[in-house]
């Protein structure tokens, strides 16, 4: 599955086939910054129909991530396969390729797919190599993002939609103050939660804080 490039991964992949011919829809223009405000997706920029700032067109396939969370999946998995030194640059691509998948995921509003991303940052599993987006840096590469304040978002996310497992991944970053201040009684709020949401996942949790 793996191939040199990361972006030939996403796009060479028959998998990945069925994204790029996705379906088109004309919408209104929502320019920079204001791409939750289009009903019909997420605008994307293409300078073949996008002369400048404002995007009408927009990609409606996949609507609800799943098909692109599960492939981001794969390629997470691959990566953590490659473990040796010499792997390194596979390994990373494979991670890059998968937040790509994750993002678009996350994007339609899937709260797995906000988790799974919440992993990649969490663990800088692509060592800095992040793609930007455009809309947000207007074509310019900023610095290493902070790895630790997107896990936190992302987890914040996922744990909005009360997935166990984000709700404790949350506390985790509250409790050791990454991506945010620490602040022990909201953690224990959020263990509390993950309780709630899962017991046997709870039960595991609260025996940790116990100890």
């Amino acid at each position: 599955m793996y191939f040199s490039d990361p972006l030939t991964i996403v796009l060479s992949n028959p998998g990945v086939s069925r994204l790029s011919e996705a379906q088109i829809a004309r919408i209104s223009p929502v320019g920079i910054g204001h791409a939750n405000e289009a009903e019909a997706g997420v605008p994307y920029y293409d300078d073949t129909f996008d002369e400048d700032d404002e995007c009408t067109t927009t990609d409606i396939s996949d609507p609800d991530g799943s098909i692109a969370r599960g492939l981001g999946g794969m390629y997470y998995e691959e990566g953590m396969h490659y473990t040796a030194a010499s792997e390194r640059r596979k390994r990373v691509d494979c991670f890059r390729a998968a937040g790509i998948l994750y993002r678009h995921a996350a994007g339609r509003g899937n709260a797995i797919g906000w988790l799974c991303l919440g992993y990649v940052y969490a663990y800088d599993r692509c060592e800095g190599r992040y793609f930007r987006s455009y809309y947000n840096n207007f074509g310019e590469v900023p610095p290493k993002p902070d790895t630790d304040v997107l896990a936190y978002e992302c987890f914040r996310h996922a744990a909005e939609a009360e997935i166990a497992e984000s709700c404790y991944k949350l506390g985790d970053m509250l409790a050791e103050g990454r991506g945010c201040a620490a602040d022990h009684a909201k953690a224990l709020d959020m263990f509390l939660r993950a309780y709630m949401c899962d017991g046997y996942c709870g039960r595991h949790i609260l025996h940790e804080i116990h100890d």
